[in-house]
């Protein structure tokens, strides 16, 4: 299975790139499995996700999956399709 994950703002500065491509097993394709080897492989990223216990914190990015919010998912469940994650860090804006 296929993971891209694409890192906005801040976040892309921190890890030197745009975008990180991960794949993974099917038994290994569980959402907070996915998380675990983002920040394994980018440390750097610790401060805004971290997962402890088979559960997935978040401090001040959001995070969407294919389109959806983190918070309508099961992190827990078996993923079976290709995934598009976009990991963002606050916005605003405005005069």
């Amino acid at each position: 299975m296929r993971i891209t994950v694409k890192l906005y703002g801040v976040l892309r500065d921190l890890a030197g790139r745009e975008t990180l491509e991960l794949s993974c097993e099917y038994d290994e394709c569980v959402l907070y499995r996915i998380f675990e080897k983002i920040v394994q492989t980018h440390p750097e990223l610790k401060n805004y996700i971290n997962v402890v216990d088979k559960e997935i914190y978040v401090r001040g990015v959001n995070i969407i999956i294919n389109g959806r919010h983190i918070m309508f998912y099961d992190i827990n469940e078996i993923v079976k399709e290709d995934l598009l994650i976009d990991i963002l860090p606050p916005v605003s804006g405005g005069s």
